[in-house]
């Protein structure tokens, strides 16, 4: 040993001294080699184990990707996009380097993938199709092979690395560089050396167990691929983001006639209307579906091979709002409920109350705590509704949008009996959605969430909730249409609408939809006009028109006076359509009533003849005389808009406002509105939105109510704000909510089928 060592430092001194000589470069050194050279031996086991095992493994996976490939082109029908074609390009452009399965056991990422395949039932992903079983039992055959494999020592010894670091001291920095790119250099140069031979034959071994774990390796390879690749696509890009900007469907303004009249002023919207509607074109081809799953998918598997923490990229697949993981949780354990026996239904007892004795109050209390709103030990609750059953029973009505009392109510009684199976189906629902969200907190710093079966408006920012606020959203009515009588729930909030928030106006106008126009303003103001022109015939001595009054039968002609001698001449008999005729001079001072057809049409106004009833209701009417013309509602304490409203344009005309009718927030299950939705606090609402918009103080928001003036304030920094509707959330203590289902969606929530095994329970 000793003659070897000598040996050593007798050819490193020549080394060095020969390199001394030749050019003058001083060699990279003693210190420097051995810093690089104990990096470098961490990887070499690895290195050669790939060597010689890698060979037999990434010929038989290429072998199956491709056999995969061709069965997923063949298939006639797929509901999937193309996920094993993908993989296996990704791996072709790789040369078939394995990701998950390294030296007969799962690497960190096989690890990761498998361990959230155990997880699958928690996000509502039916297990199926991953084929877990043939997993584990590739897994299984794989171990059992590998048990050898362990056994073999690849890490070179003490001499050889000596020997290596006498050699890389020699070396010359201009040819030689002390990082990664030069480990392969100095493996060849130790296999070629003496001290390599126990590595070539360790290696020789492992080579030929290699290539008998070849198939069960690929195998696994495979699996795990599919696996990871379908996980990715069905909780991340089974649908692109939906981009902000929306084609319109139905421009009514696009017709001909109406283009021809439209107020010149209104030009400049139009034409960025049009530019809008063709950015969103461009915008929803960039992100087409299989464009966007075909891109993201292989980027994620990228990510996934090249990451030193492979769960950390599972988890960003996962919805990043903390309100999924919350429902995540519960969701595990509402399955426990149920898989234990759920609940009993408890018997209506309209009249218990604190004090109370009977058995029907320690049932009360046995369901509460099964759902977790009571503690302690069922077996020694009382008969009596105590104190601590009042406050469960407040806990339960605080968490279902229930007024709180402390005592059951009708309501109460309601919701108390509904099934342990349909709670745990409720989450599973809106687990389903929020893989749907449109919103990507990781991308988005600051953000405004609305969700509209909450009936609430919460301000984000940098992964907190720094705001949250009442909202009075749009009724579920039936509305229907005088002229077609066909009814639809028309006052809904729009769901979902993503958005940007540009804007604020303090003192604002309320632009009135057409819809309300047509419904509500306008048989008001028909009513009002046909009042005063029932005054005006009344003065005419007059037959009224049929509108006004029913004809009277065989009414003689009017005979006026007339002088001697002459033809009393006689007021026009009713016309063929019942109708009398009327003076111009009475026509004149009814500009609005169609002698033809006896009818007041005021759908389009005449411009000096503005029903006073608008100027009477706090209206104006723009345009006024044009074929395209809207009502609008003056700025004051009058206005159904408040003080203030945010901004947000989209295709459905809905923002954030104000309110003068308060008394509507105390109510628990808010939905009043025509669609918009009304803040409680508007103006810390919009305070927030311009603090973190770098304009604190930039508005009196007390003078500016004072003085009436119509204020329009922009954001430098457009905030997104998404309108969602999930029927379950989660409150701060990690508890689930079950709020009401205003819309009736939950019955029919058009959302993938639940897992199997989750039916089942």
């Amino acid at each position: 040993m000793q003659r070897k060592h000598h040996k050593i430092l007798i050819t490193t001194l020549l080394i060095l001294a020969t390199g001394w000589t030749a050019c003058g470069e001083e060699p990279i050194g003693e210190s420097a080699s051995r810093s690089f050279v104990e990096k470098w031996q961490a990887t070499v086991a690895a290195k050669l184990a790939e060597r010689s095992e890698g060979a037999p493994i990434r010929k038989e996976l290429q072998k199956r990707l491709e056999a995969a490939q061709k069965r997923e082109e063949a298939a006639s029908q797929r509901d999937l996009p193309p996920l094993m074609s993908l993989a296996n390009t990704y791996y072709a452009a790789n040369e078939y380097k394995p990701i998950f399965v390294q030296h007969g056991q799962l690497s960190p990422q096989g690890k990761a993938v498998w361990e959230t395949m155990q997880d699958l039932e928690a996000s509502v992903l039916d297990p199926r199709p991953y084929r877990l079983a043939d997993i584990q039992k590739a897994l299984d055959t794989l171990e059992s092979k590998a048990a050898e494999l362990q056994t073999n020592d690849l890490n070179p010894g003490a001499e050889a690395t000596a020997e290596m670091s006498a050699w890389v001291a020699a070396q010359k920095p201009s040819t030689f560089t002390l990082d990664e790119s030069s480990y392969e250099v100095v493996t060849d140069h130790l296999l070629e050396s003496d001290s390599g031979a126990g590595l070539r034959d360790a290696m020789g071994e492992l080579g030929k167990l290699g290539q008998s774990m070849a198939a069960s390796s690929a195998e696994l390879e495979e699996l795990l691929a599919h696996a990871f690749m379908r996980y990715a696509y069905e909780m991340r890009y089974f649908r692109a983001r939906k981009s902000f900007v929306h084609p319109r469907e139905d421009d009514y303004f696009n017709d001909p006639e109406i283009r021809k009249s439209r107020n010149v002023e209104q030009t400049a919207h139009y034409v960025a209307g049009s530019l809008w509607r063709r950015a969103s074109a461009n915008a929803d081809a960039m992100y087409s579906q299989p464009v966007y799953a075909r891109r993201e998918l292989s980027s994620a598997i990228d990510r996934l091979a090249k990451s030193e923490k492979p769960a950390d990229v599972l988890a960003a697949l996962m919805p990043q709002q903390p309100q999924y993981a919350g429902l995540v949780e519960e969701h595990k354990r509402y399955q426990e409920i149920v898989a234990a026996g759920g609940w009993e239904k408890v018997e209506v007892d309209k009249k218990m109350k604190s004090g109370s004795k009977g058995s029907s109050v320690r049932k009360l209390k046995e369901r509460l705590a099964i759902e977790g709103y009571l503690k302690g030990d069922p077996k020694k609750f009382s008969d009596t509704y105590d104190a601590a059953l009042t406050d469960a029973v407040k806990d339960y009505q605080t968490t279902h949008q229930m007024q709180i009392t402390g005592t059951p109510h009708t309501v109460f009684w309601k919701s108390i009996n509904v099934p342990a199976e349909r709670r745990l189906e409720q989450i599973r629902i809106n687990i389903q959605r929020w893989r749907d969200t449109n919103m990507r907190p990781e991308d988005d710093k600051a953000y405004v969430f609305i969700n509209v079966a909450d009936f609430h408006a919460e301000g984000w920012r940098d992964g907190k909730r720094e705001i949250r606020h009442r909202v009075v959203v749009g009724n579920n009515d039936n509305v229907c249409d005088p002229e077609t009588d066909e009814c639809a729930k028309a006052n809904r909030t729009p769901i979902p609408i993503s958005a940007y928030i540009d804007r604020m106006i303090f003192n604002p106008f309320w632009n009135v939809t057409p819809r309300v126009r047509k419904n509500e303003i306008l048989p008001d103001v028909k009513k009002s006009v046909e009042a005063k022109y029932a005054k005006i015939r009344a003065k005419a001595a007059v037959k009224p028109p049929s509108f006004l009054a029913a004809p009277p039968v065989d009414t003689p002609p009017l005979v006026v006076p007339q002088p001697l001698g002459e033809q009393p001449p006689v007021i026009a008999p009713p016309e063929e359509n019942g109708q009398t005729a009327l003076s111009p001079e009475r026509l004149a001072e009814m500009p609005y009533f169609n002698p033809e057809t006896g009818e007041v049409d005021v759908s389009t106004t005449i411009p000096e003849k503005v029903p006073s009833w608008y100027a009477e209701n706090n209206y104006e009417v723009m345009y006024a005389g044009k074929s395209w013309e809207y009502v609008r509602m003056t700025p004051g304490a009058h206005n159904a808009l408040g003080y203030v409203k945010i901004i947000f344009p989209n295709l459905h005309d809905v923002y954030l406002h104000d309110t003068n009718a308060r008394a509507l927030f105390r109510n628990d299950i808010r939905a009043y509105s025509h669609g918009c939705m009304r803040l409680e606090d508007p103006i810390e609402f919009a305070t927030w939105l311009l603090e973190r918009d770098g304009q604190k103080g930039v508005v009196d928001t007390d003078a500016i109510k004072k003085s009436g003036e119509y204020l329009p304030i922009f954001l430098k920094h457009q905030v997104p704000v998404f309108v969602e509707y999930y029927t379950v959330r989660v409150d701060d203590n990690g508890r689930a909510n079950f709020l009401a289902d205003i819309y009736d969606l939950d019955d029919n929530p058009h959302l993938p089928e639940p897992p199997q095994q989750a039916v089942d329970l």
